[in-house]
């Protein structure tokens, strides 16, 4: 037998909800297991400084590799488009083909 009827709530029910936590979180300890260096040490340690002229040339190299595979992209759709002409450019050439034939036909049997 179901302990609410018709999904009715009782009627001296009152929801309780779990208070919220009041303690604060400690810090764990650091972690070392021994193949890797302390968390501490890796924060601290800076990455080495680019100079500029190595930045300048890897921005380049991003803009030529975008270029060129704009460029790519560009022959590709080209090919495509040039071989789709080539393809009704082979149907008209045989469309027309069968019907000068059939108009030879014609014009010899009326003849």
């Amino acid at each position: 037998m179901p302990y609410f009827q018709h999904n009715d709530p009782p009627e001296n029910h009152t929801r309780k909800f779990a208070a919220p936590p009041e303690e604060e979180w400690e810090e764990e300890p650091l972690w070392d297991d021994g193949f890797d260096e302390l968390m501490e040490e890796e924060e601290e340690a800076e990455e080495p400084e680019i100079p500029e002229e190595e930045l300048r040339e890897a921005r380049r190299n991003r803009f030529r590799l975008a270029a060129n595979l704009g460029d790519l992209g560009a022959t590709l759709v080209g090919v495509g488009v040039i071989l789709a002409l080539v393809g009704f450019l082979i149907s008209m050439l045989r469309f027309l083909s069968t019907d000068i034939f059939q108009n030879f036909s014609l014009w010899q049997t009326r003849l």
